[in-house]
């Protein structure tokens, strides 16, 4: 079995480190990850490219793409900002998923373009959402208090 990347998957990796590395620069994601926001930027400039798309098939207004080009998606984003990466599989991968095998037909047509300031096919966010799109309020729990007594 041969798990080379063939040409194409080779040209879509490469053009979108090229595209990371000018438009997520190390300097972004340090300052997105001090103070503690959700990389608002960078999702419209992926979000303009059609990288955000992948998951969502074409008839639906995304770029219908495969596993694995999710997988090489994901991998060369998480390479530059994981956060990011993580926030877009358990945001927009997930709820694509779920729209695309659970919903109703209205929803999967409106799961691609939910954002009036974006066009079709290059949400921000798969589900209902207001626009311009505020950066979420960073969640803060109460550190956990542990210890141990003698009960008996």
């Amino acid at each position: 079995m041969d798990f080379d990347l063939n040409d194409e998957q080779r040209a879509m990796r490469d053009a979108l480190r090229a595209f990371l590395i000018k438009e997520c620069p190390i300097e972004y994601v340090r300052d997105c990850d001090e103070k503690e926001v959700f990389p608002v930027e960078l999702y419209r400039k992926l979000a303009a490219q059609g990288w955000l798309g992948i998951p969502i098939a074409e008839e639906y207004g995304g770029t219908g793409g495969s596993c694995m080009d999710l997988v090489l998606f994901l991998e060369e984003l998480a390479r530059h900002f994981e956060a990011a990466a993580n926030l877009y599989y358990t945001t927009i991968v997930i709820a694509a998923d779920a729209i695309g095998h659970f919903g109703t037909e209205a929803q999967k047509r409106r799961s691609a373009n939910c954002c009036p300031s974006l066009p079709p096919a290059r949400s921000v966010l798969p589900s209902r959402c207001p626009s311009p799109i505020p950066a979420p309020t960073p969640h803060r729990c109460a550190p956990a208090r542990c210890g141990t007594a003698r009960t008996g």
